[in-house]
């Protein structure tokens, strides 16, 4: 299944031009919050902060040229549920359906898993 010539694959490029002079980033977070009806909230480990908080743990995926970051997608990690290798994963594989060939993909080392890094 090829996305290439889809209006979102248009706009993506668009936004970013050429889909294949560039990087993707993988990055997690920490958002603070405090609502407990707010999807995702729980007790999370924040590495930046080194501590535990009321948060959402996201996980991202954004393309670069080395001068602009376009965040392409968002996906919130829930304990018990998918884990954020997982999520990474299916973000990369939805960026290669959009057409996005990137030079490198960079992450943090703890994503560098053999699951992860076969796919």
């Amino acid at each position: 299944m090829s996305l290439a010539n889809t209006p979102v694959a248009n706009i993506c490029e668009k936004l970013i031009g050429n889909m294949t002079k560039g990087y993707l980033i993988i990055d997690d977070t920490v958002l603070e919050k405090y609502g407990q009806k707010i999807f995702g909230v729980s007790w999370v480990y924040s590495s930046s902060l080194k501590k535990t908080l009321q948060g959402i743990n996201v996980v991202m995926i954004l393309w670069t040229n080395g001068v602009v970051k376009v965040p392409l997608g968002i996906k919130v990690w829930v304990k018990g549920r998918h884990s954020k290798i997982v999520l990474a994963s299916k973000m990369l594989r939805w960026a290669k359906i959009m057409g996005f060939k990137p030079s490198y993909v960079l992450f943090d080392s703890w994503y560098a898993s053999k699951k992860f890094l076969s796919k």
